[in-house]
């Protein structure tokens, strides 16, 4: 037994001459116009593959700006998000802050009707001082009897002072 198997010398010998079985029913004329036709078939299929590359192309230059323009859309719409938080953001310290001026302002409202209130106050306590100091000198002029003089009146004043200032 071998390993490789043995082909008889008879199959290897090639045949002198080819048998036709049938003869062509195309002429050399025939043959030459449809290799033209077929040379024109093949130029005419390479434009069309020409034109179809060039509309890839187009296309996908399209496909590349859409793809900008949603990239842009999607940038600006991000920015208009943040911005629209920002806007948010300072609406609310634009509102904290007014509210912060009314009540500081209602503090000044307040504190000013409290100094009118004082000065009314004063004012009246101003009047029953002066008041109680001409009462004071109308007794006293009573019970000295007239002859006022500058050091008599001095003296009364000072005296009158020190006991507002005492807190008589």
């Amino acid at each position: 037994m071998g390993i490789f198997s043995r082909k008889h010398i008879d199959a290897l010998v090639v045949a002198p001459e080819p048998e036709i079985v049938e003869r062509p029913t195309v002429t050399a004329d025939e043959l030459e116009r449809m290799v033209y036709e077929t040379y024109r078939e093949k130029l005419s299929l390479a434009q069309e593959l020409a034109e179809k590359d060039a509309t890839i192309a187009r296309l996908k230059e399209q496909v590349d700006k859409l793809n900008a323009a949603e990239t842009f859309s999607r940038q600006s719409e991000s920015e208009r998000r943040r911005l629209e938080s920002e806007a948010k953001r300072l609406s609310d310290a634009n509102d904290h802050l007014t509210e912060e001026l009314r009540q500081e302002r209602a503090k000044v409202s307040a504190r000013d009707l409290k100094i009118m209130q004082l000065e009314k106050d004063s004012a009246a306590l101003a009047d029953e001082r002066l008041a109680e100091f001409l009462r004071g000198m109308a007794d006293e002029a009573e019970h000295l009897g007239g002859g006022w003089s500058k050091a008599r009146v001095v003296e009364f004043v000072t005296t009158y002072v020190r006991k507002i200032e005492g807190g008589e």
